[in-house]
């Protein structure tokens, strides 16, 4: 994706109207880690990269995937939903499955 993509605002929406917990696990899923670096944003190692996710290979349409991460590389793998709806339903549902993998690391 690049900045100015309309997946990329979404996201923004979505995140900007999360509540403090879910920030934190949102930051879990794409992380490991419920919390920044001391600094914020700019000190985390590697910076947070967010690719364009094409799951027809995994569902029949894009609406119905999920979105995955990449922990150790900060790697959001974001299908192109349809809209900031879905796009928050399914993050939400991504990172909650991902909530017994993270905590057994």
């Amino acid at each position: 994706y690049q900045k100015d993509s309309k997946e990329i605002h979404d996201l923004v929406k979505v995140l900007c109207n999360f509540d403090q917990s879910e920030r934190k696990s949102f930051l879990t899923f794409l992380t490991g880690c419920p919390n920044l670096p001391a600094g914020g944003l700019k000190f985390l190692s590697p910076q947070i990269c967010i690719y364009k996710k094409k799951p027809s290979d995994e569902v029949a349409h894009v609406d119905d995937a999920l979105t995955s991460s990449r922990t150790c590389r900060n790697q959001l793998h974001l299908p192109p939903y349809s809209n900031v709806e879905i796009m928050k339903t399914k993050l939400k549902q991504s990172m909650e499955g991902s909530l017994a993998a993270i905590d057994l690391a």
